[in-house]
């Protein structure tokens, strides 16, 4: 397959070229990101040579998911040296600036020669590859160069025995990686049969960096006073979520029984201006983040009009709603509910696995929900009012123990390093 590949590939390249005036934005920076530096060399082969270090390759938001692996690393083994490769541009600046990460790049066109010339360069000591992002032609030299390769927190959805047997066919990328990591028991029965003596059940490495962050919480001014009050906090919202949540809360916040945190996905000048007088026109007070000194909101609404706080908001809530869940599809519930709070979404959360975990779940104790799904804003009224009428102290408790028991993974990746061990020994023994 590797040499069909290869006869396919430079076209494709070719025509990302000579097409890409009228390409996307996102697509045009991942090919200029990838251009020879003033000084004549691939971005790739401008960082130090043979510096063997330990690889990690992610897409973009992958990189969530090999944070808390590089944390572990790090503690672990601090001479280790790490190299980060992305495909998109997206998350180049918080892969440059995360701490423990020595250096970073694009990843090389999928070429034969491009992908050799990286390898020679770096001579790296193995290569873990965040979720998804497998390229042939890389797996295909790497497995030549005896590299130890490792998929983690990866995922297998339920397929038809005919769409099992063509992807072994034509696609066989995750059959070229040594070893992979799967999230969770039901991941591993859905994986190929030709797969199955590659995978472990590890977990997902995603919770370790929800609950690093949020047990070291930047500081943020009071969101929240200390009275009978519940404070629903909704995070990542679209337009289509504020209106179904101020339909549903208007009433609750009125009659003093709610009090709503705002924190719009992408708090640009016009939104926010668009936001607070939605507000305004149904007879409620709003006050912005940048607006308060030391003392909490006063006002019936708080709009955050500041970004990468939302993990640390959560912290000072009673309730949690996730955005997204009435436009399109849900962001993710993992921090919302690693700060303990009970969680509520719209309709449109197929697309995340923690939600249609959580919703699943009881309290042992009382039986309350850890996480609502509602269809519409009269559902979301009908949670809010029952929430606000209970105790929830001992359910957050619960829902935190739940999600810390999820931990993990990213010590079990660093451990299949086998660090310490005879290169030999290491991930492919």
């Amino acid at each position: 397959m590797i040499y069909i590949y290869r006869l396919i590939v430079p076209f494709i390249y070719i025509g990302l070229l000579v097409f890409r005036p009228w390409l996307g934005s996102k697509i045009r920076v991942g090919l200029s990101m990838r251009k020879k530096t003033p000084s004549g060399q691939w971005p790739w082969l401008a960082l130090p040579r043979n510096q063997k270090p330990i690889w990690i390759h992610c897409s973009s938001g992958e990189f969530e998911y090999a944070k808390p692996v590089i944390t572990e690393i790090k503690k672990s083994f601090p001479s280790e040296k790490i190299l980060v490769t992305y495909f998109s541009p997206t998350y180049r600046t918080n892969i440059e600036r995360f701490p423990g990460v020595d250096f970073s790049c694009p990843l090389p066109f999928d070429l034969p020669g491009a992908c050799r010339d990286f390898l020679d360069h770096h001579q790296p000591k193995a290569w873990l590859i965040s979720r998804t992002d497998l390229w042939p032609e890389m797996l295909h030299q790497a497995r030549r160069r005896k590299i130890p390769s490792l998929l983690f927190s990866a995922t297998f959805k339920p397929k038809e025995d005919f769409i099992r047997w063509a992807e072994r066919i034509f696609d066989p990328r995750k059959a070229m990686v040594d070893r992979i990591f799967v999230v969770s028991p039901k991941d591993e029965a859905n994986a190929p049969t030709h797969l199955r003596d590659k995978i472990q059940v590890m977990g997902d490495t995603r919770y370790d960096q929800v609950l690093a962050r949020l047990e070291d919480p930047k500081p943020t001014k009071p969101i929240s006073k200390m009275d009978d009050r519940k404070t629903l906090i909704a995070g990542s919202t679209w337009e289509k979520d504020e209106s179904v949540l101020l339909d549903a809360t208007e009433d609750l916040l009125k009659n003093q029984i709610l009090r709503l945190i705002l924190v719009p996905h992408e708090p640009t000048e016009d939104h926010m201006k668009g936001l607070v007088q939605q507000v305004l026109s149904r007879g409620l007070s709003v006050e912005t983040y940048s607006e308060l000194d030391t003392e909490p909101p006063k006002a019936d609404v708080l709009v955050i009009d500041k970004v990468g706080l939302l993990a640390e908001l959560y912290l000072q809530a009673d309730i949690g709603f996730v955005g997204g869940s009435f436009q399109g599809s849900v962001h993710s519930v993992m921090e919302a509910l690693g700060a303990g709070l009970p969680t509520i979404v719209g309709p449109h959360h197929l697309n995340n696995r923690e939600a249609l975990e959580f919703k699943s779940i009881r309290s042992p104790s009382s039986g309350q929900a850890y996480l609502y799904a509602v269809k519409d804003a009269k559902e979301l009224k009908d949670v809010l009012k029952r929430l606000s009428n209970e105790s929830l102290v001992e359910l957050g408790y619960e829902i935190t123990k739940e999600v810390t028991s999820r931990a993990g993974a990213s010590l079990k990746v660093v451990e299949a390093l086998g660090l310490s061990k005879p290169f030999s020994q290491r991930i492919d023994a």
